[in-house]
């Protein structure tokens, strides 16, 4: 079993939120603990590995918490935004809205709305072939998990973009996490300036605006990929 990865998708999906955190948790927690690392002696150079450890494991701490949470307040943020588009109709309302996870959700009410006839008959002609017609067992991360070993079977490099589009979700998703204690326990210990907890606040902002968005992109190029492999 590996236990201890690291990749690419791991370094951005798991390093660094978790060293976000952690040395945040430092600061917050003892001040002083800061300048000690900053200080360490060569004889203790130990230290150093025990620091990486203690960071990967509170980033894969955050990496364990869904980013389904970070999603429906993604969705929920972009409400009011939705609301004013409806009542101006200055633009179309992005479709990736229209629907919530987990993916066969997205994958019925918007994927599947706007494929070509084609691509439904072959959806169609998989549900029927792998799942004896039962859109139920395709629920939770079926679908996309059956798509994911498929394509790491068929052309590892295109399954290298599968995991780009995963880790930078993860990324979003554990940073996200990692500010939104970082503010908490920050509020609580007055222990921020003012001018690093807006901006703080700011990056949160920013990826709760943009993550339906960028995680519907990594569904729909699992989705893409493997029908085009298929069909190949």
């Amino acid at each position: 079993m590996n236990i201890f990865r690291f990749n690419r998708g791991d370094f951005f999906g798991i390093i660094i939120p978790g060293t976000f955190l952690f040395f945040h948790l430092l600061i917050l927690t003892s001040p002083n603990s800061i300048d000690t690392i900053y200080n360490i002696k060569e004889i203790d150079w130990l230290l150093y590995p025990l620091l990486f450890i203690a960071c990967y494991i509170t980033g894969t701490i955050l990496r364990l918490i869904t980013p389904s949470l970070i999603d429906t307040a993604s969705s929920l943020l972009n409400q009011p935004r939705i609301f004013l588009i409806n009542i101006f109709k200055k633009e179309k309302v992005p479709n990736y809205y229209k629907s919530k996870y987990p993916y066969i959700d997205h994958f019925y009410e918007v994927h599947l709305n706007k494929s070509p006839k084609n691509s439904l008959t072959f959806w169609e002609n998989l549900k029927k072939n792998e799942y004896d017609s039962d859109t139920g067992k395709m629920y939770g991360t079926t679908i996309i998990n059956y798509c994911k070993t498929y394509i790491v079977s068929k052309n590892k490099e295109l399954y290298e973009e599968v995991l780009f589009n995963e880790g930078l979700v993860r990324f979003l998703s554990g940073t996200a996490i990692a500010l939104i204690i970082t503010l908490i326990l920050s509020v609580i210990n007055n222990s921020l300036p003012p001018l690093i907890t807006y901006t703080y606040l700011i990056c949160l902002l920013i990826i709760l605006f943009k993550f339906r968005k960028i995680r519907v992109k990594e569904t729909e190029t699992i989705f893409h990929i493997y029908e085009n492999l298929n069909q190949t």
